[in-house]
């Protein structure tokens, strides 16, 4: 799944504020995420989603944020970035229990 998403003003920080996005799959097909946390790990910057529809699945699923010239892009992560954010975002939700 790969998804563009742009706009002007981006906030990392989303405790405070729902946001959503659209992801658009290999297939054609669109669904709303909501982005419910962001972190950095080494330089990288990372959001978590999940969807808004329970229906379709129930998991998390974790991007790497790209910023390039006025567009803010989600885009898939290697094995060894997913492994490593994974265990980043498993240590912040344990952190906030």
């Amino acid at each position: 799944m790969s998804h563009e998403h742009n706009h002007d003003h981006h906030n990392h920080d989303h405790e405070d504020e729902d946001q959503f996005i659209n992801l658009t799959d290999e297939e054609g097909n669109v669904e709303e995420f909501e982005i419910v946390m962001s972190f950095e790990h080494e330089g990288i910057e990372f959001a978590v989603l999940y969807p808004v529809d329970e229906s379709t699945g129930d998991e998390a699923l974790i991007f790497k944020i790209v910023e390039k010239e006025d567009e803010t892009l989600f885009e898939n992560l290697t094995e060894e970035e997913f492994e490593i954010a994974a265990k980043v975002y498993e240590e912040l939700v344990n952190e906030n229990e």
